[in-house]
């Protein structure tokens, strides 16, 4: 039996579920805990903080967070190894503990539709990238930074930034999408 401490606001901001396992990012670690038994699975020491609201998306072949200085990262998910990082551009607004320039922070939770993994950035920056490679497909700069996960309702994209604009793209299936609504 191992007891694992894991700060609450931790667990309650960043858990993602897949069958019968948690997956909590938590200040330098990922952790996978079996969700009957309380059982620790793995605990992944990380080269990059974690102590951002990203929750992380689990995919047959990777696990994908946002950091706080290294943008988005995708771990493999039988190895644990860093498989890609996609760097975004240093933040506009500072929030995670003792971030400082040029921190490349993604509170965000990131979205996958098709092969793309969208998210927005703290640099105020919506993303479309590559989810095998972590390569940017597609780029939109809205000018205020991003705190909220991006929603869909298929191939249209939702987003909100700091300054209170909404956004809302038409995605194709080349994982580019044009700006459709402003406000």
């Amino acid at each position: 039996y191992t007891r694992l401490f894991v700060a609450a606001s931790d667990v309650y901001k960043r858990q993602a579920y897949d069958g019968n396992l948690l997956y909590v990012t938590s200040r330098q670690s990922l952790f996978i805990i079996d969700c009957h038994s309380g059982e620790v699975i793995v605990r992944k020491e990380l080269p990059f903080n974690v102590q951002v609201n990203s929750t992380p998306l689990v995919t047959d072949k990777l696990i994908v967070f946002g950091t706080q200085t290294d943008g988005l990262v995708a771990l493999d998910r039988e190895t644990f190894e860093v498989r890609w990082k996609a760097r975004t551009s240093p933040a506009l607004v500072y929030t995670a503990p003792y971030s400082r320039h040029p921190a490349a922070t993604v509170e965000t939770s990131p979205l996958l539709i098709g092969d793309t993994i969208y998210f927005g950035a703290s640099d105020g920056i919506i993303y479309g990238i590559d989810k095998e490679s972590g390569q940017t497909r597609w780029k939109h700069k809205t000018g205020a930074p991003l705190f909220s996960t991006l929603s869909t309702n298929g191939n249209m994209i939702f987003a909100t930034d700091f300054g209170g604009n909404v956004y809302a793209f038409k995605c194709n299936e080349f994982s580019s999408c044009l700006l459709v609504a402003f406000e």
